[in-house]
Order: structure tokens, then C-alpha cells, then sequence
């Protein structure tokens, strides 16, 4: 759909090395896999409020660590904020040792933050392969 978008420019006009060479080089530069990981934590309600107020939670506990290996962005609309009647929310968290990820969700899990409510469903992807 953007036929100048600057990594199709480098696939169509280098070849796809180069291509690879770049976006691994990109990747690298801000911690996505493979050389970093995530958590992608999504979140419905009917209720928009209710959805960002559970990942406002989650992101509360998870800065309360005071872990400079984690970063926590969001939460933000989904890209798709709204399906069957429902508001979706995500929040992403990212390091750089998959260890550190899996130490964050462990404590998640043990102040029962990623228990899903009646009127909130919530998902946690761990390493996903979109943000959608």
C-alpha cells in the first residue's frame, strides 16, 4: 500500500541481503526479537475505561520493579480499538534477556494482576509475531 516505503525501496531495488542486513540491524538498535523480547498483554471490554484501567494497572506494578531492563509502552489503542462489540487495548513490554521478560509475568502472576476479570479478557503473547 506505500510502494515508497523505504524498506520495500532497499528489497526492490538492493535484494533481499540487504533487505535482511537492515531490518536486523533496525531490530537490534531497539530491542526486538530476535535480539531482545516481548510481552504483548491485549486486553477487551465492552467498556474502553475498563480495558486501559486493568493495563494502567499492570504497567503500575510493572514500573513498581524498578527494573531499567524493562521497558513498558503503552497502553494504547489496539490496531483494530474496536471488534464485536468489544474495546481492545494492548500494552507491550520489552527486554533485552528473556529471562527478565519471564521474571516480570512470574510476579504479574503472583499479585494475580494477569487474572482475567467477568467484564475484562486478557491475553499475554509472549515474543508475537505482529502487533495486531
Amino acid at each position: 500500500h506505500v510502494p515508497q516505503y523505504p524498506l520495500l525501496v532497499t528489497l526492490l531495488r538492493d535484494g533481499y541481503t540487504s533487505f535482511a542486513e537492515h531490518i536486523l540491524l533496525e531490530r537490534q538498535e531497539i530491542g526486538f526479537p530476535p535480539f531482545g523480547h516481548l510481552a504483548l498483554f491485549r486486553c477487551q471490554s465492552k467498556s474502553l475505561e475498563e480495558a486501559r484501567d486493568y493495563l494502567e494497572k499492570i504497567k503500575e506494578m510493572l514500573l513498581s520493579l524498578n527494573n531499567d531492563a524493562l521497558l513498558v509502552l503503552g497502553p494504547a489503542p489496539s490496531p483494530m480499538e474496536k471488534k464485536a462489540g468489544f474495546y481492545r487495548m494492548q500494552l507491550l513490554l520489552t527486554a533485552l534477556a528473556r529471562s527478565t521478560v519471564a521474571h516480570a509475568i512470574a510476579i504479574l502472576r503472583h499479585k494475580k494482576l494477569l487474572t482475567t476479570l467477568s467484564r475484562v479478557r486478557l491475553s499475554v503473547d509472549i515474543d508475537p509475531l505482529d502487533l495486531t
